[in-house]
């Protein structure tokens, strides 16, 4: 799970405020793609 701040900024840059509730379709999506990018990561070719 990502620290605090880097939450805190990610909100900020996603909603305009730090305060927001993340959307839960937001996070959703979100973990799809670092999914995905794992996935990328670590395949051998």
């Amino acid at each position: 799970m990502p620290g605090g701040e880097y939450l805190r900024f990610r909100v900020l840059t996603q909603y305009g405020d730090a305060d927001h509730p993340p959307v839960p379709d937001d996070v959703l999506n979100y973990l799809t793609w670092c999914k995905a990018q794992h996935g990328l990561s670590t395949s051998t070719t």
